[in-house]
């Protein structure tokens, strides 16, 4: 009864580990979608004057700015992004291991269980 329990306990860490990586690719595609969103902004507004008028979407208001005060705001999401990339293909790659490390020891228990 107790074996029983130890497997289903394990399977379950499992599924909730593959369940945090799909979550993670979901949000990372998300992040991605919005650092590619920024790049191309940044690269239109870098080719026009710095005192033209633009808008920029804050929270749920439009507010207007001129390009030389938007540019670095920009520029410093688009950093905050990368990172926030960086961090978050760190973390799949951990959870990938976990889950190799956890099928490891599963199939190392189960032969040991039939020997």
């Amino acid at each position: 009864y107790g074996e029983k329990d130890d497997k289903n306990a394990i399977i379950a860490g499992l599924q909730q580990l593959r369940e945090q990586q799909r979550n993670i690719v979901v949000e990372l595609a998300r992040v991605e979608d919005d650092k590619r969103e920024h790049e191309r902004v940044i690269q239109v507004l870098k080719k026009m004057e710095g005192d033209r008028k633009c808008f920029r979407m804050v929270g749920t208001t439009l507010v207007q700015h001129e390009i030389k005060t938007v540019l670095p705001i920009l520029e410093s999401t688009l950093q905050n992004l990368d990172t926030l990339v960086n961090s978050m293909k760190d973390n799949l790659i951990e959870k990938v291991k976990n889950c190799k490390n956890i099928r490891k020891n599963i199939k190392f228990v189960m032969s040991l269980r039939k020997n």
